[in-house]
């Protein structure tokens, strides 16, 4: 897991998931508090967690699930925010439906969670295998993936659209990064061509791979989706672009 330096944070090992064949890393972000969903009004901001998590192939789904939910479920019942991405290797295809895929969604759902991607991420086998899994609003989250082949499965990304406020005398000014659907697929092909371009070269330390990859959708983002000064007055109107 790479971190920007501008994230305080502290690591939360009591959130791995204990299942034999599964990776995992969790972080609880402590300089940003997302707040609570409509139906919790009057509860208090949390800090968000963030988990990467790997479960190998062999790996019980039974077994995993119920690490899974042992961990998350105490989180969610408080109505934390959650951002957990990974390779899950459960193909959670729309048109498709077993146990082991129906169980899996069932025990999102009860923890008030959604798998955000719903397209094939492996397409070599055609099948949704990497997911984003989160409680935060879909109002606040912009998810996809990105149609660049570095591996045999496609990167997936999560923008949460987190309003920072700079204090005035006069009038408070906000900072907004707005996510018009119109800029959605420019963005995703711009992104893609200049992955592509920056892996041109033989790069093979993985550190640097990283940080090239890292600032690279920085910069992207930054042409597409711009941050956007707002005052108090205006975000009335612009909330929601």
């Amino acid at each position: 897991m790479y971190i920007h330096e501008s994230i305080d944070y502290k690591v939360r090992n009591d959130l791995q998931i204990d299942a034999n064949e599964c990776e995992s890393n969790f972080i609880e972000i402590t300089n940003v508090k997302l707040p609570p969903s409509p139906n919790t009004p009057k509860q208090k901001p949390l800090y968000p967690i963030v988990g990467v998590i790997y479960r190998h192939p062999r790996e019980n789904i039974d077994e995993f699930l119920d690490c899974f939910y042992a961990k998350i479920e105490p989180l969610a019942s408080k109505n934390q925010s959650l951002a957990i991405l990974g390779d899950i290797n459960i193909n959670d295809d729309p048109s498709k439906d077993s146990q082991n895929i129906s169980n899996y969604r069932l025990l999102l759902q009860s923890i008030g969670c959604s798998n955000l991607i719903n397209q094939p991420t492996r397409p070599a086998s055609h099948t949704v295998l990497d997911h984003i899994i989160t409680n935060v609003s879909s109002e606040k989250t912009k998810a996809g993936i990105v149609r660049h082949y570095i591996s045999d499965h496609l990167p997936i990304f999560l923008n949460i659209n987190i309003s920072k406020t700079v204090k005035k005398k006069k009038n408070r000014i906000r900072k907004k990064r707005f996510f018009p659907i119109s800029k959605k697929e420019p963005f995703v092909k711009d992104l893609s061509r200049s992955i592509e371009k920056n892996f041109t070269s033989q790069i093979n330390d993985p550190e640097i791979r990283m940080e090239k990859t890292i600032s690279t959708i920085q910069n992207v983002m930054e042409t597409h989706f711009p941050m956007q000064n707002v005052s108090q007055k205006q975000s009335v109107g612009l909330e929601k672009p």
